[in-house]
């Protein structure tokens, strides 16, 4: 058996902190005297303690470092420290040698007191801010008197009782709740930019600037750090007190801790950043996804992630809840209870996977059975700890949704849009390890997004696949803000802000260089609405506004052999990027060596080629067909428009095979209109 002094190896210190959270709370009976586990992980986090806070003040000089360092060592002792305690103090639990531990990890705090540094504002906030002049006016005296309280432990337990009291109501209760205020305002702004950065990443397809994610935690740190110095003082007590009085059954400096714990557990209630869903907020049912949920503050511990999907409705009553456990009206310690949208199952990382069954952000060929899995309300994931961070998280590389509710919202009462589908969120409901010896609870709520069928995917862009993509287009470009909930709106949207945002759309989706230009747009705007769609008058000189109605109005119409095809804007422009995007295509070079013209009025066209010699060939996309590549050639001839290609046709025969055919058929084609100038087609022959 390895001794309790000699442990086979140094873990690090986020393991050792974590292992001994959970074996405090595996639910041993008081009298069991089985405690070597235990002490030996003790023993290997005084160890790895005393090394860190050794070298406090030579490897972080700077504040940043510092405070992320201290707030991490400091929390992590209160949290075993208070669990320890409440066990030492039980009068059938009596173990000399962890009582010494105990002790020890106790002085390894005081030597923490002793490195701190003075508090500073909240990161991005000036020193002259008005609640953090108002907060440390109340801070300093607070502190003073605590220390003051010390040099009465040889006064009468009573005398000594009543002062506590005091310094509690008259004191720290006054502090505390000006704290909370202060970090109250101050994150909203914080936590605003951070959700808009991941909207915007959403929308247009930027990355979200480790700024962002930087004042987040460095907001976290701060507020714990500044919370830290007053609770390690007020445990510094708590031990000086249980030393003078060991006998006594009494604990008044308990109640102070416990009022510093519930702020801080009210404070971390939102640490979690909800990284899903990253570029695609589709889901299809059955098919695998990664999943990962981060924490913004390093310093607190997860015993476990519950994850499950919710609607929009319930959303809006995790966020009420949210707000009410920050103004301090719900306790963070009740777990709560919300109602699942669709099932959720977890796809074991080891083991036979179904066909090509490889998770990732875009779906794919990645469907499973509803056999293959459990399915439940909610999956729980075990933490992680990422040495990139420091921090804990939820990460799974295989989650899959099984089921959802059922289309009831087709025709959106509220939205009053025909086409929203309906819209989903991840709940994620961690349970953190509280410094006050319990459990307490964070929470977060992921971007919006929408799950799809198998039956709407294998039919490559139907009708309602579109619809599924037209709801997540819209409800992220017009970004309706309200906390972390992105509500649906019905007001239209200008014509150039719908341009700037399928602009972006278009060139990752197609995956090409080349964006589309203005005159790209003019034959889409001209087609963009009708009779039935039309919600807006647009006055002389004024931008055009677009509703969500016009994109998903089928009024463009294609008659051939008898059959008439009604689709929308939304669905033509779906399926002119699906020939983007198979490569048996080879659009994508033609479009970005400016052969391939975007949506192009046939007059227009006309004029351009009898501008033009004799011999030119004009390629363009067009809605014709739904979505096809239209070409266009001006011979001996005349000028002729040839029949639409289909995606099904380009599949089995590339583009470069038509233009080489049609220029050799035609004999005298020499050359392409391109954008500014022609382009020999010799090099295809």
């Amino acid at each position: 058996m390895t001794s309790v002094g000699c442990p086979q190896h140094e873990s690090p210190l986020h393991k050792l902190v974590y292992d001994l959270l959970c074996a405090l709370h595996s639910g041993r009976k008081p009298l069991d005297s089985v405690e070597e586990p235990v002490k030996i992980l003790l023993t290997e986090l005084l160890s790895a303690c005393e090394k860190r806070i050794e070298n406090l003040d030579h490897d972080t000089s700077s504040w940043a470092l510092f405070a992320i360092e201290w707030t991490r060592l400091t929390w992590s002792l209160l949290a075993i420290i208070s669990r320890l305690t409440t066990r030492f103090i039980d009068p059938r639990h009596i173990d000399a040698e962890e009582q010494q531990l105990t002790k020890r990890l106790n002085i390894r705090l005081f030597d923490l007191i002793n490195k701190a540094r003075p508090v500073r504002p909240l990161p991005n906030m000036p020193d002259h801010d008005y609640k953090w002049i108002q907060f440390y006016g109340l801070l300093a005296p607070t502190l003073t008197t605590l220390h003051n309280l010390y040099s009465q432990l040889d006064t009468p337990v009573q005398s000594l009782d009543t002062a506590i009291a005091t310094f509690s109501e008259a004191q720290l209760r006054p502090c505390l709740e000006s704290f909370r205020e202060l970090c109250r305002s101050h994150s909203l702004g914080i936590f605003a930019s951070l959700r808009r950065a991941q909207l915007d990443r959403m929308a247009n397809f930027h990355e979200i600037p480790d700024e962002k994610l930087r004042t987040a935690t460095a907001y976290y740190t701060s507020m714990l750090y500044t919370l830290g110095i007053l609770a390690s003082r007020l445990q510094g007590f708590r031990f000086e007190w249980q030393c003078k009085f060991p006998y006594s059954m009494s604990d008044p400096v308990r109640n102070l801790l416990d009022i510093v714990y519930l702020t801080v557990d009210q404070l971390v209630a939102d640490c979690l950043f909800a990284a899903e869903p990253a570029t695609n907020a589709i889901l299809v049912t059955n098919n695998l996804f990664p999943f990962n949920c981060d924490s913004l503050a390093h310093a607190v511990v997860f015993k476990q992630f519950d994850v499950q999907i919710v609607s929009e409705e319930t959303a809006q009553a995790v966020q009420i809840q949210m707000n009410k456990v920050r103004e301090g009206t719900f306790l963070p310690h009740i777990p709560g209870s919300f109602p699942s949208a669709a099932l959720l199952a977890m796809k074991p990382t080891s083991g036979v996977k179904r066909n090509n069954a490889v998770a990732n952000a875009e779906g794919g060929n990645t469907a499973h059975k509803k056999s293959d899995v459990n399915s439940k309300e909610s999956v729980v994931i075990v933490p992680s700890y990422n040495e990139n961070l420091l921090s804990w998280q939820a990460t799974y590389p295989h989650l899959l949704c099984t089921t959802r509710q059922k289309d009831t919202v087709l025709l959106d009462s509220r939205a009053g849009q025909i086409g929203k589908r309906p819209v989903f969120y991840f709940y994620i409901r961690a349970t953190t390890f509280s410094p006050s010896g319990g459990l307490s609870y964070a929470r977060s709520l992921s971007l919006p997004f929408t799950i799809a069928t198998r039956r709407n995917q294998d039919c490559q862009v139907q009708r309602m696949m579109s619809s599924y993509t037209a709801t997540c287009f819209w409800l992220y470009g017009t970004s309706t803000l309200d906390g972390l909930i992105l509500n649906w709106s019905d007001n239209g949207i200008k014509w150039s802000h719908f341009k700037q945002l399928y602009q972006t759309y278009f060139t990752v989706n197609a995956e090409v260089k080349r964006s589309l230009s203005d005159i790209d747009f003019q034959l889409m705007k001209e087609k963009m609405e009708c009779e039935d769609c039309r919600e807006h008058t647009t006055a002389i000189g004024e931008e055009p506004l677009l509703t969500f109605k016009n994109v998903l109005c089928p009024h463009l119409r294609y008659d051939c052999d008898q059959n008439v095809l009604r689709f929308s804007i939304w669905r033509g422009n779906l399926e002119v990027l699906q020939i983007f995007q198979d490569a048996r295509t080879n659009v994508k070079q033609l479009w970005d060596d400016f052969i391939l013209h975007g949506l192009t009025d046939i007059d227009d066209i006309n004029e351009m080629l009898s501008a033009q010699p004799s011999s030119v060939m004009f390629l363009r996309i067009s809605y014709i067909a739904g979505g096809s590549i239209c070409i266009s050639t001006r011979g001996e001839r005349g000028i002729i428009h040839l029949e639409p290609i289909e995606l099904k046709k380009l599949q089995a025969k590339s583009v470069f095979e038509y233009m080489a055919d049609i220029a050799e058929s035609e004999r005298v084609i020499e050359y392409f209109f391109r954008i500014k100038l022609l382009w020999s087609s010799k090099g295809l022959k």
